[in-house]
């Protein structure tokens, strides 16, 4: 596949595995205090904290904190740069390519969600929606920031954490495919729905891909904000029609 017409720009994995854990452990510290902080301080001083609000904090959160870690431990603690987490302008051509990559996982995608959907009787579109507070998608109060969370946050924050810096920090010492399949295993399993996994682990190496190609998450975000809406949408369908077609194309 021919990605671009001006070859991407040599390697330059400077994460080491260090970076990569402080910033790991940083992100998940703050997720930790300002979410559970969060909803003891409202509990305590307002009231009972609202269902639909824990689930949009649970996505916009973890972004938000996996950022702020790559700011404060990552470029002031390290001394690293931004571009050293994929945070750089991706070359001409790459957007297009980062789509073809993902159509061209959609056939794998269908035949292990039939494949779920047979034996399991599920699909992960229904396990996911299962997950929400009950009415949370008939109310448009609730989808909408749901939604945009799902499309644009969450895919950021995903593809920063696992393809920024895990993915960046094991490429520093191993070659691609062993670092892409640990890496998609790992953003498989952070989404503990068992039925997400093989689809997630799919998109994760595809996402993997994308990045060494490119050298910047930005396609790869296009295409999991992209992946997100689809699923996104699926959930609604299902949920206030009873639309299951796209449940079988499409898992996060």
């Amino acid at each position: 596949m021919d990605w671009t017409a001006t070859p991407a720009p040599a390697p330059r994995w400077r994460i080491r595995a260090v970076h990569a854990a402080a910033i790991f452990a940083a992100a998940l510290a703050l997720t930790f205090i300002a979410g559970i902080g969060g909803v003891r301080l409202w509990s305590r001083f307002i009231g009972p904290f609202p269902d639909a609000a824990i689930d949009l904090i649970g996505i916009a959160l973890p972004a938000l904190a996996t950022l702020v870690a790559v700011r404060t431990i990552g470029l002031g603690g390290f001394g690293l740069a931004w571009r050293d987490f994929g945070l750089t302008r991706p070359p001409r051509g790459s957007w297009m390519a980062a789509m073809l990559v993902w159509l061209a996982c959609l056939p794998l995608l269908a035949a292990i969600l039939y494949a779920t959907k047979t034996l399991t009787g599920t699909t992960p579109i229904a396990e996911q929606t299962r997950l929400l507070p009950p009415g949370a998608l008939d109310d448009w109060r609730i989808a909408l920031p749901l939604g945009a969370l799902m499309i644009f946050a969450a895919p950021f924050g995903e593809e920063l954490l696992f393809r920024g810096i895990l993915f960046g920090a094991l490429r520093r010492r191993w070659q691609f495919w062993p670092c892409a399949v640990l890496g998609a295993a790992a953003f498989a399993t952070v989404h503990m729905i068992p039925a997400v996994f093989a689809p997630a682990f799919v998109l994760g190496v595809a996402f993997a891909h994308i990045y060494e190609r490119s050298r910047s998450i930005w396609p790869a975000v296009f295409v999991h904000a992209l992946h997100n809406a689809v699923v996104f949408a699926a959930s609604v369908a299902e949920k206030r029609m009873g639309a299951d077609v796209l449940g079988l194309l499409s898992a996060i």
